[in-house]
């Protein structure tokens, strides 16, 4: 969504994850936002919807378990581990 936009987004990363696990979106309530069953493993979520709010926490739940949570704010959050490091520098050739 744009900036301007009332629908609400998260990106949440995470331990990889087997294909066909059962993937819940879940706000502090208990209230499922999403479910899907991806097809391929997976270590990460991208979701916009209405349904999401500003100001509340979110549970990724993956086959029953925990495996992120994120609370929004303006309407935009992002959850999980920052990025890798960068790999080693590669050796110019020599003359």
């Amino acid at each position: 969504p744009s900036q301007s936009s009332s629908q609400g987004s998260l990106l949440a990363t995470f331990a990889t994850q087997a294909a066909g696990s059962v993937v819940e979106v879940r706000a502090a309530d208990g209230t499922v936002v999403l479910t899907v069953t991806p097809s391929r493993q997976f270590a990460s979520i991208a979701l916009s919807t209405p349904a999401l709010q500003d100001g509340v926490t979110y549970e990724i739940v993956v086959n029953g378990t925990v495996v992120a949570s994120t609370t929004t704010a303006d309407a935009v959050s992002q959850s999980g581990p920052g990025g890798g490091q960068g790999g080693p520098g590669g050796n110019r050739p020599q003359p």
